[in-house]
């Protein structure tokens, strides 16, 4: 009932504002989607605008954000003027779902001089964003002052990227659920957007990592899983890692490390055992963008990122080598992209990347890096590259163990 309520007087409101809206106003709708320049497209919606109270305004966005992207709808939100009288209640409180950064499908062989062992899988990276108070951000931008309107943001999100391997194409590396989890990174964001024959922006926002999974330093029900006791039964005619786990050395081990010992008697790999290990840390991020097109791939594409991270609250430490004190920030915190668009004499459409991070703990971090050259061509909906990878950082799990893999890539966006 009382959502029915709620619900009558704000139809009464739509209701009301849509028979401000006159049928030449109407006729932008069937005419200005059909541009694809996004200036000439904002033109035409300006052209037929004429003089619309701001609620049916408010209105024509609503419209207006299943025609455009979210970035030029945003863009448009901040410059409408809106009444002091306005009611709260008709803004367009939420945007659309949309990807945050490329999705990609990866065909992922590891090279046998890689630090890191590991089988051939496909990787899927997965990311997107959602505009949480969009308009509301809007009404407080006309609020303040104009020399104030900058520090008010565009818009707060709530952005999440999964990054999973499938391990259903062959190789030994894990007896059971060839999907593993490698990244979940949910978190909430601001942005501000600035640049008119450009696409600038500035990222601030707060994030969390983890792998999601088993092994850890700490007690939990997983540890069931592992058998830290030689059985009675057994006792008389115990395995080598049952004579492990009954050594004087392994009783002064932490709960982690003797998990991990276990975990390499019973595999026979380090690597497996470290693909089970539970990392997670929290992080705050700072990130500017620039491309000066907001197409996936245009012949004169220049687009780069740079972005800092500062780490807190870690479960980090490599509890399994009391020797390695190594950190997250010792092999992540600076990262740095660049794609540039090219067409190969005049016919083959090419996107050329490189990726970078590095550690931030000190300067000699900065020589644990890992880096990611790729070369790719695009297709009607989608890029596909090749790419190479070398370095350090390449997942939670083993982020201080180097790693050099090839592969296939298709990016989506």
């Amino acid at each position: 009932m009382n959502s029915m309520r709620l619900f009558i007087p704000l139809a009464l409101v739509v209701i009301g504002n849509s028979a401000d809206v006159s049928a030449k106003q109407l006729d932008a709708y069937a005419v200005c989607p059909g541009i694809e320049d996004p200036r000439e497209r904002l033109a035409c919606y300006d052209s037929y605008a004429g003089s619309i109270p701001a609620a049916a305004n408010l209105e024509s966005e609503l419209i207006l954000a299943s025609l455009d992207s979210p970035g030029l709808v945003s863009a448009r939100n901040s410059s409408v003027q809106i009444d002091e009288k306005t009611p709260l209640s008709i803004f367009p409180v939420a945007g659309l779902l949309s990807s945050d950064g490329p999705n990609h499908i990866r065909v992922i062989n590891p090279r046998s001089s890689s630090g890191l062992r590991d089988d051939r899988h496909v990787e899927i990276s997965l990311g997107f964003k959602y505009p949480l108070i969009d308009g509301v951000l809007g009404w407080v931008r006309n609020k303040v002052s104009e020399g104030n309107i900058g520090w008010v943001p565009d818009n707060l999100f709530l952005s999440y990227r999964g990054e999973f391997d499938f391990y259903a194409i062959g190789g030994t590396r894990y007896d059971s659920s060839p999907i593993v989890t490698r990244n979940q990174v949910p978190g909430l964001a601001l942005e501000w957007r600035f640049g008119t024959d450009d696409y600038r922006s500035i990222r601030f926002g707060a994030f969390h990592q983890s792998n999601g999974q088993s092994l850890n330093n700490k007690p939990s029900v997983l540890g069931e899983r592992f058998a830290l006791s030689i059985p009675e039964s057994q006792a008389q005619d115990p395995t080598a890692c049952q004579l492990l786990i009954g050594g004087e050395d392994f009783q002064t081990y932490s709960l982690g490390r003797q998990r991990f010992e276990v975990e390499q008697c019973h595999s026979g790999s380090t690597d497996f055992a470290l693909a089970q290990v539970s990392r997670a840390y929290n992080f705050w991020q700072l990130r500017y963008r620039y491309s000066n097109s907001d197409a996936v791939y245009a012949d004169n594409l220049l687009r780069y990122e740079i972005e800092l991270r500062t780490y807190d609250d870690t479960h980090d430490e490599i509890f399994w080598d009391p020797q390695d004190s190594s950190r997250i920030e010792d092999y992540d915190g600076l990262r740095m992209s660049v794609d540039k668009g090219h067409r190969l004499g005049g016919v083959v459409p090419l996107l050329l990347r490189a990726e970078f991070k590095a550690g931030t703990s000190s300067l000699a971090a900065l020589k644990n890096f890992g880096g990611k050259v790729s070369i790719g061509m695009k297709t009607s909906s989608f890029v596909s590259s090749l790419f190479y990878y070398n370095g350090y950082g390449k997942e939670p799990s083993t982020y201080h163990i180097p790693t050099e893999h090839w592969g296939l890539e298709i990016e989506l966006r």
